[in-house]
C-alpha cells in the first residue's frame, strides 16, 4: 500500500504558502538571512517526513513519529513566512506556539513508542524465529542469517560481537550409559536454562551433537568471557531427572569464546577461531572458558 502521508503533508504546506500570498500583506523589510536559515531547517523536515518508513504492524508508532514532524514542519514554515508576510497575531499564536510545542511533545512520545519498539524487536523475532524440534532454540539456519547480519553491521560501523561455542562434556558419556532419551532431555534443559542468561538481543542455537553456538552483540573480549562464565555455571546446576545418583548434580560445558576482528573476511573466521578456544578449552581439562 503506498504511503500518501509525506505527499499530503506537502500539499498542506503548498497550499499554506498560497494563503498567505492571497490574503496576507508583504512586509517592507525581509529578514533575509533568518528566512534562509528557518527555510533550511523546513527543507530538512520535509526530507525526514519522506524518509520515514512505516513500521510493519505498528502503523501506530509511525503516526505518532509522522504527526510529531509534521507539526512542526507547519509551525517551522509559518515561522519562515512569518519573515515575509505579515501575519495576524493569532496566526502566530496558533502555529508558531500551540502547534509547535503539540509537535514537540508528539514526536517526543513517539519516538519514545518507537525506541520501545526497537527494544522488543530482537525478542519477538527470536519468538517467530524456526525452531529446533530438539532443542525449541531458533534452528541453524536463523541463527547463520543473524550472525551474518552482526558481521554486516560490524564492517560497516566496527560495533564489535562476539561468538561463543559451547559443548556438553558429558554428552558421548551419557549417550552411552543413559541413551538418546536421556540426553536429549540434558540438551533440551541446557538450551533453556542458557537461554536466559543472555540478552534479548543475542541469539544461542543448537548447533550439532553436543553444541551450542551463541551469538553477543556489541560484546568484547572482556564482556563474552563473563557472558560464558554463567553459561559454565548454569550447567553445573542444571536439575536433571535421576543424575544425583551419578554423583553430580548438573553437568559441565566448555566453551570457546571469540571476538569479531578488523581483519576478519567472513563470519566463518569467527567460527574458526572460537573452534580453537574451544579445541584449548578441552585440552586443559574441559569444564572451562577459553575467552
Amino acid at each position: 500500500m503506498v504511503n500518501t502521508k509525506p505527499s499530503m503533508a506537502l500539499l498542506f504546506a503548498c497550499s499554506l504558502i498560497f494563503i498567505h500570498i492571497m490574503f496576507f500583506d508583504f512586509v517592507q523589510d525581509i529578514d533575509v538571512i533568518s528566512f534562509l536559515s528557518e527555510s533550511t531547517i523546513v527543507a530538512s523536515l520535509i526530507a525526514i517526513i519522506f524518509l520515514l518508513k512505516p513500521i510493519e504492524n505498528k502503523p501506530g508508532v509511525y503516526n505518532l513519529v509522522f504527526a510529531g514532524f509534521f507539526l512542526l514542519f507547519i509551525s517551522l514554515l509559518t515561522d519562515a513566512l512569518d519573515e515575509v508576510f505579515q501575519q495576524p497575531a493569532a496566526v502566530s499564536l496558533l502555529f508558531e506556539d500551540i502547534i509547535q510545542v503539540s509537535g514537540f511533545l508528539i514526536l517526543c512520545y513517539g519516538i519514545n513508542q518507537w525506541r520501545l519498539h526497537s527494544e522488543k524487536m530482537p525478542s519477538e523475532l527470536h519468538a517467530v524465529a524456526p525452531k529446533d524440534p530438539l532443542t525449541q532454540l531458533p534452528d541453524r539456519h536463523y541463527f547463520i542469517n543473524h550472525a551474518q547480519l552482526e558481521f554486516d553491521r560490524m564492517q560497516r560501523s566496527q560495533l564489535t560481537f562476539s561468538i561463543l561455542i559451547v559443548e556438553v562434556d558429558q554428552y558421548k558419556q551419557f549417550s552411552i550409559e543413559r541413551g538418546h532419551t536421556f540426553t536429549n532431555l540434558m540438551l533440551n534443559k541446557y538450551a533453556q536454562v542458557a537461554q536466559q542468561h543472555i540478552r534479548k538481543s543475542d541469539v544461542i542455537s543448537y548447533w550439532s551433537d553436543n553444541e551450542f553456538i551463541v551469538c553477543l552483540a556489541e560484546c568484547n573480549d572482556e564482556q563474552h568471557g563473563a557472558v560464558a562464565e554463567k553459561l559454565r555455571q548454569a550447567a553445573l546446576h542444571l536439575a536433571l531427572p535421576g543424575h544425583t545418583e551419578y554423583g553430580q548434580p548438573g553437568i559441565t560445558v566448555s566453551i570457546g569464546c571469540t571476538a569479531s576482528k578488523e581483519q576478519d573476511r567472513s563470519l566463518d573466521d569467527l567460527i574458526g577461531r572460537a573452534y580453537q578456544q574451544l579445541h584449548q578449552a578441552i585440552a586443559v581439562g574441559r569444564n572451562s572458558v577459553m575467552a
